[in-house]
């Protein structure tokens, strides 16, 4: 639904606050997650997932990281 960064001591490192809600004929539901912005890059520097297989299941990519690797952001002026 939304994200809003709360500006720390740290200018590298605001946090990332996450309103999240589901509806459906089952649930209903919200939730607000809050992480560190050095754990978001951690998230995305990590291993990836793809679907694989005759039932495309997600699993880990074990093959060689593409360049640019999916997920980064090109640098301003770059």
């Amino acid at each position: 639904e939304d994200v809003f960064l709360l500006h720390t001591r740290d200018p590298q490192n605001p946090l990332v606050f996450g309103l999240f809600t589901v509806s459906s004929g089952v649930f209903s539901g919200s939730a607000v997650c809050i992480y560190s912005m050095a754990a978001v890059r951690a998230a995305f520097s990590g291993p990836f997932a793809h679907k694989e297989g005759f039932d495309y299941r997600w699993v880990e990519y074990k093959g060689r990281v593409p360049y640019p690797r999916p997920g980064t952001v090109r640098e301003w002026g770059a």
